[in-house]
């Protein structure tokens, strides 16, 4: 029996693919989780979550490297799967080059700030360069969420170490209960994620809105996400100020959304609308691109709920999203498609989407990452 480790404070979605596709029988796992990711990994799993063992830990606590070097050398666990590191990342590099028994795979989030990360003159930022720099040599193999950033890592930094594609979501036609359009229902066009400046721009939502109401069109946009700062706030007082007559508008004006919420809306909708930023730069960190460098966590979204994504025609897709995607030159160009489809051509595209989701199964993914799981 294998005994597997997974690290997560806080992509859930990740995380939850993760424990899917390394649930065998014959595998051992626990999972080293903070409250709020427990509590929805849990939910997500229903039953099948008390099979496993739960660690309960918070990401900013300097101690958590210690409790997990502790467990992994107590239990001789085999493999860890440091799916997120964002606190700390010299402690856990030092407990990674600790664990000179244990193969531990580091899922890289954005490839540029960890490959090449900015430094400044601050304490904080000098301790996170070099525990970066730790985990490069410390680790056993990364994996990376689209074959586009894979490809990106080998080629940019000369990677000798073993980049494995660890999808983000898997698709589980048993958890979907919307597979047909209805010809007659309002087309409902779902926007997921928090709302912040750094990843989407939610002017092109306003736009769009503006756009489709002067068309007449009965179409509802919803704003799947909870405001993150000052931005985010703005973006739910402009959406309050809004007045729209044939076009609804919706969001959440909450701290939190409830995954069973989160998820029926994913369900229920006809396209996931994607308005990214085509490069996303946060703080002290290094710029990325979406497609190339980094991966929204929505792409993974429309996979698990087989939905096709509206996003724009300058956002690079990896070759497993391409069918999952429909992208569109211009906001207007898309107003003026969504006005004029017809349920036919709507039943295409969901069909086409729903296909591509079906790669993305627990049993293809298994068998497409033998080479990281054949040693569990």
């Amino acid at each position: 029996m294998s005994k597997i480790v997974i690290y997560d404070t806080e992509h859930f979605e990740t995380t939850y693919a993760l424990i899917r596709i390394v649930d065998l029988e014959f595998n051992s796992i626990t999972i080293f989780a903070d409250k709020t990711t427990e509590t929805v990994l849990r939910q997500m799993l229903g039953e099948h979550a008390n099979k496993f063992t739960w660690v309960t830990r918070s990401k900013t606590d300097y101690t958590t490297a210690l409790a997990l070097y502790r467990y992994c050398t107590v239990h001789n666990v085999t493999v860890l799967f440091l799916n997120t590191v964002s606190h700390h990342h010299l402690l856990i590099a030092v407990t990674s080059l600790c664990l000179k028994k244990v193969n531990v795979i580091l899922t890289v989030h954005a490839a540029n700030s960890f490959f090449s990360p900015k430094i400044s003159f601050s304490p904080r930022s000098i301790l996170r360069f070099l525990g970066q720099k730790l985990l490069r040599i410390s680790v056993s193999s990364y994996a990376a969420l689209l074959s586009s950033i894979r490809d990106y890592i080998v080629e940019n930094f000369k990677i000798k170490k073993n980049v494995y594609l660890l999808p983000g979501g898997v698709f589980e036609p048993d958890k979907i209960k919307s597979l047909s359009t209805d010809p007659n229902s309002q087309l409902r066009i779902v926007v997921p994620g928090s709302i912040d400046h750094y990843r989407r721009d939610y002017q092109q939502i306003f736009e769009l809105a503006n756009l489709l109401e002067l068309k007449k069109q009965n179409i509802q946009l919803i704003l799947l996400g909870t405001a993150v700062g000052t931005y985010g706030k703005n973006v739910i007082r402009q959406c309050e100020s809004l007045i729209l007559k044939h076009v609804q508008l919706r969001y959440y004006d909450v701290d939190f959304i409830d995954p069973v919420e989160y998820e029926h809306q994913l369900d229920s909708c006809d396209f996931i609308f994607l308005p990214l930023t085509q490069m996303c730069k946060k703080p002290g960190e290094q710029a990325e691109e979406y497609g190339r460098t980094i991966c929204s966590g929505s792409f993974y979204d429309a996979i698990r709920f087989a939905k096709p994504i509206l996003i724009a025609e300058n956002i690079p897709l990896a070759p497993e999203l391409q069918d999952q995607c429909f992208p569109f030159p211009s906001l207007p160009g898309l107003c003026e498609i969504l006005s004029k489809m017809s349920h036919g051509e709507r039943e295409e595209i969901t069909t086409k989407a729903f296909r591509n989701s079906q790669r993305f199964s627990v049993t293809l993914l298994r068998k497409e990452i033998e080479p990281l799981i054949a040693p569990i």
